[in-house]
């Protein structure tokens, strides 16, 4: 019934109208190798995107270049909102230690608990 004159309503309409926020994240890897994947380790891998920072909870821009075979490693983290280059490495990769995958299991602040 309508309330405000009493008569039978056959259909209802509702209309809600909200926005809701959304992000989109995105990252793209290549690795690139002289074989077939599982006989050979690629050469060269690359990374390009948004990447969470664990540490902090924040997402940053990666572009990571990891090339075996000229030993080089290079890494740049920059804060999307800010600009600001957060972090910026060039190295050789055979020096590259104590970050990501270059950490040791166990070491202090890694996560890990090697005592289970």
């Amino acid at each position: 019934m309508c309330p405000g004159c009493g008569k039978a309503l056959s259909e209802i309409h509702v209309l809600v109208d909200e926005e809701v926020p959304l992000t989109i994240r995105e990252r793209l890897q290549t690795k690139v190798r002289h074989g077939q994947p599982g006989e050979v380790a690629p050469h060269l891998e690359t990374t390009a995107g948004d990447d969470l920072q664990w540490s902090t909870g924040r997402w940053l821009r990666v572009e990571r270049r990891v090339d075996r075979e000229n030993d080089l490693y290079t890494e740049t983290l920059t804060d999307p909102e800010t600009g600001e280059v957060v972090r910026e490495v060039h190295e050789r990769l055979s020096e590259h230690r104590g970050r990501g995958a270059a950490k040791e299991v166990g070491t202090p602040g890694d996560g890990e608990n090697p005592t289970g």
